[in-house]
């Protein structure tokens, strides 16, 4: 279980003196015990605690800290903000942060011996693949694609991270419809439950790069908006989800991360800016990217408009409740139409009418149950149900017709969208309901390219019933009379 230390008044904490805070949470980490530093400038000890963890090889991910300055600006309890953060070192992931080779480190040849080379190697905070079964739906793997450091690799059906080449700059999470990847650190998930618990009155959420909260939280007293700071690794941890969803929660989502670049490499950083961010500026309808540099802006940061009543409690998942205030925030400012995005959040859905036989392939093999087939007297419907669907490729490619074709995209509805109808044929001889008239046709060509006697092919045009009638002798009926008094009707009406 993670140790909470400091120098602070608080019934949670273990009171340690201030100038051995960082040897002891030293001393903790090297026995693999996560440690919450919690003390006025614990942001610095902090940095001092990584940086001996980094020249030792001691697993600096377990290793977070709190200062109290952070409660006010949050206008929250310490003691809220103080179990919400410890909720964010508990994870189990933080323990299995690989060990890279750290060529930048100086060590003298004493410790190399000692060490056996390890001392050589550092703890980095790369992505994680979170289920690999979940992994190898048609159309992946989106992340490979994303990715800008070719860090990851699909080969026989698995993924796999090359550690030594990931930066942990996340733009392959928000590429990941399936929520299958996360850094070691934390998840999307946990981050967005640690801002939800922390709801109060509207404010911003501050998605912080550990590498400079010291300096931000000195500046946080001149800021009267409310800030719950959100400490990340990299800016790339604040994905598409969890910024449009912030706005459900009470919050306007920025980042501060003056020395990103350096951290995460500027591919990453670019690639997230020109994807992610972008993205989300066109669900917020926002025209600058919510990227500050300095806290001296926050100075300047409004709350943001409410998108949901005070009494209303946000989705507990993440993925429901970054669809649920997409639509809020498009339908908020009069869009109808969905906005298109560079990353998945949900799909726009394109079927060519004149392809679809309403086969209802998109429909059996969607993952998230976010696509239906509905009857009604007169036509069949394919139905997109919008809170269900996160933007993956498999209905695009599962579609036999090649009829179907998808768009990332935020909806500006829950409700469910008719993304293409198809009208019922009828039994000719009883009127019941068989099937959709351009399947039938499909059925019949295939039928016939087979060289199926005639009286075998005319029964697709018949419902069960009649079929049985027909081969038990009962029913007399011909395909081709029953066209020929079709064309009859035709002529008399035209």
């Amino acid at each position: 279980m993670p140790r909470i230390i400091g120098d602070v008044e608080s019934s949670l904490v273990e009171r340690v003196p201030r100038d051995r805070l960082a040897a002891e949470a030293l001393r903790l980490i090297a026995d693999e015990e996560p440690v919450l530093i919690v003390a006025d400038g614990a942001w610095r000890i902090y940095w001092d605690a990584r940086r001996e963890a980094h020249r030792k090889s001691l697993n600096w991910l377990l290793l977070e800290a709190l200062d109290p300055r952070e409660a006010e600006a949050a206008h929250t309890p310490l003691d809220q903000l103080i179990a919400s953060r410890y909720t964010l070192l508990n994870t189990d992931s933080r323990l299995e942060a690989p060990l890279v080779p750290s060529p930048e480190k100086r060590v003298s040849r004493r410790e190399l011996l000692r060490s056996l080379g390890t001392i050589l190697l550092a703890h980095r905070d790369t992505v994680r693949v979170i289920d690999e079964s979940r992994c190898g739906s048609p159309g992946c793997p989106l992340c490979v694609k994303a990715c800008p450091y070719a860090a990851l690799s699909y080969e026989d059906g698995s993924l796999s991270v090359e550690d030594r080449d990931c930066t942990g700059c996340g733009v392959c999470i928000s590429a990941c419809p399936y929520a299958n990847l996360a850094k070691y650190s934390s998840t999307p998930q946990k981050l967005w439950e640690y801002l939800v618990g922390l709801r109060g009155e509207p404010g911003v959420a501050l998605f912080a790069c550990r590498d400079g909260i010291a300096e931000l939280v000195e500046g946080l007293e001149r800021v009267k908006t409310r800030v719950v700071t959100v400490p990340v690794e990299c800016p790339g941890d604040a994905t598409l989800e969890l910024l449009v969803a912030s706005h459900l929660a009470g919050y306007r989502p920025l980042i501060y991360c003056p020395r990103a670049a350096k951290t995460c490499g500027r591919r990453g950083v670019e690639e997230y800016a020109g994807k992610v961010l972008e993205s989300y500026m066109e669900v917020a309808g926002v025209e600058e990217p919510p990227v500050i540099a300095s806290p001296d802006e926050l100075e300047a940061v409004e709350p943001p408009v409410p998108i949901a009543e005070p009494w209303e409690s946000p989705p507990v998942d993440l993925r429901e409740a970054a669809r649920l205030a997409a639509s809020r925030l498009l339908s908020k400012r009069g869009v109808e139409k969905p906005a298109r995005l560079r990353v998945p959040l949900q799909a726009e859905i394109f079927i060519d009418p004149d392809k679809c036989t309403m086969c209802a392939a998109c429909v059996v093999k969607c993952p998230q149950n976010a696509l239906a087939l509905n009857r009604s007297e007169d036509y069949e419907e394919i139905q997109l149900y919008p809170l269900r669907c996160t933007g993956c490729p498999v209905c695009e490619k599962v579609c036999p017709e090649d009829a179907l074709r998808i768009n990332y995209a935020a909806l500006p509805t829950v409700q469910p969208v008719v993304v293409h109808r198809e009208e019922i044929h009828r039994c000719p001889v009883c009127g019941k309901p068989v099937g959709p008239k351009k399947l039938i046709e499909k059925t019949v060509a295939m039928m016939r390219a087979k060289g199926l006697p005639e009286s075998v092919i005319e029964n697709a045009y018949l419902c069960d019933e009649c079929k049985v009638k027909k081969s038990l002798g009962i029913l007399k009926w011909s395909l081709k009379e029953w066209r020929r008094k079709q064309e009859e009707q035709r002529e008399k009406q035209g």
